[in-house]
């Protein structure tokens, strides 16, 4: 459990350290090309719901190991 912890709030800085950083960063301009936006960068909700998958399933393949290794020592 202290392993899926370590991780969640290890992705909770690193998200939080990168939005900060992008908001100290003034947009660059281009010139008005419209091919590049030049804005901050914003994750898709798709990519966050892979994250929090990935870590769910983490967090349950711990569970289990924990589990069937309680089961083992009885």
């Amino acid at each position: 459990m202290r392993l899926v912890q370590t991780a969640l709030l290890s992705a909770t800085l690193l998200a939080s350290a990168t939005s900060a950083a992008a908001m100290t960063r003034p947009p660059s301009d281009t010139g008005g090309s419209s091919s590049s936006s030049g804005g901050t960068s914003v994750p898709e909700p798709g990519a966050l719901a892979m994250m929090g998958t990935g870590v769910a399933g983490y967090g349950a393949a711990v569970a289990l190991y924990r589990r069937k290794k309680r089961n083992e020592k009885r």
